[in-house]
């Protein structure tokens, strides 16, 4: 584990690095994600390939709108990550400097609209002229076993069971 801290961005700082409990604090700074998102990766090695790659990309999706929804993509705000691994799960806990949101109030993302497979925020996105996607929350609610908000949803949950 000693090794693995060595490699990361001195951005990055890391506040518990133990086999069950891991606590890092980031920049939100996109530039960054990759590195975090291959150290906790790395952590997850032992599990089966469906597993980890489940909770990675999980992860990133969540870091991603930390960084840029939560954080408004400013290096002087920090997003947290916590990681705990039990015997029978792994459970992250992200939270960022936002102010939140609710899911009703994003028109240009798919978790907004009851069948989430239709495609009515694409033209959401484009008429706003944002990038493509709005797919995030969607894709990991399929990838992780809950999926846990506080009231503000400046702070999520996601638990993958072993």
């Amino acid at each position: 584990m000693h090794e693995l801290s060595a490699q990361l961005d001195p951005r990055i700082q890391l506040h518990a690095a133990g086999q069950a409990w891991v606590e890092l604090s980031m920049p939100c700074d996109m530039s960054l994600l990759e590195q975090v998102q291959a150290y906790f990766e790395s952590l997850e090695s032992d599990l089966p390939e469906r597993t980890r790659q489940a909770i990675v990309e999980a992860l990133h999706e969540l870091l991603a709108n930390a960084i840029e929804w939560g954080g408004s993509l400013d290096p002087a705000t920090r997003v947290q990550i916590k990681r705990i691994r039990g015997a029978r799960m792994v459970l992250y806990h992200i939270s960022d400097p936002g102010r939140g949101f609710q899911e009703q109030d994003l028109p240009h993302a798919a978790c907004s609209y009851e069948n989430p497979a239709g495609l009515k925020h694409v033209g959401i996105r484009a008429g706003r002229g944002m990038r493509p996607g709005g797919f995030g929350l969607v894709l990991v609610r399929q990838l992780v076993d809950e999926l846990i908000y506080n009231p503000a949803h400046n702070q999520v949950i996601f638990v993958k069971y072993l």
